[in-house]
């Protein structure tokens, strides 16, 4: 709904491909990029940041130049991955970064269930469809997470609790 007629053909294909890729950037930036700030081994990650681009770019050349833009974000895709791929690595086997497999597995389960739930109903009529389908995505993952993590459960208790006992205190 937010994009020209003209693109949405491309942006249907494009946009998962870019949302994997900014998964897996994020999932390195955020447990390995940090894990090495922990460390104090930050030069290391520079060298995996530049491997990332650089990767990416190639990636996205070549991909433009055999498909187009999809061929373009394919390519960014995979470079990201090669890069993310080296710096987990790397991590993992230098710096002893336990990967936690289990969480990681809910968040892709809680993502998977949010997909298909949305996929289930009708596309969205105009803005005001689109943002409830928007509200809903985020309420059918905060409910996935809330049943595959018990600890997210204790911890959203103990906030409503809190906020309960604030309210209750009020004069």
């Amino acid at each position: 709904l937010a994009v020209a007629q003209q693109f949405q053909a491309q942006t249907i294909v494009i946009l998962p491909l870019a949302v994997f890729a900014g998964a897996a950037r994020a999932l390195r930036v955020h447990t390995g990029d940090q894990t090495a700030v922990l460390m104090r081994r930050t030069r290391s990650m520079t060298v995996f940041n530049f491997i990332d681009a650089v990767a990416a770019l190639a990636g996205s050349a070549v991909g433009v130049h055999f498909g187009g833009v999809v061929g373009a974000a394919i390519g960014c895709l995979a470079g990201t991955l090669v890069g993310s791929t080296a710096a987990m690595a790397f991590v993992v086997a230098r710096m002893g970064l336990r990967l936690p497999l289990a969480a990681l597995a809910g968040v892709l389960a809680a993502s998977a269930i949010m997909g298909v739930g949305l996929r289930l109903v009708p596309a969205p009529i105009g803005a005001l469809g689109l943002a409830a389908q928007i509200v809903a995505g985020a309420l059918i993952y905060t409910a996935a997470i809330l049943v595959l993590f018990p600890q997210a459960r204790r911890v959203a208790r103990t906030g409503f609790a809190f906020v309960a006992e604030r309210r209750g205190s009020d004069p």
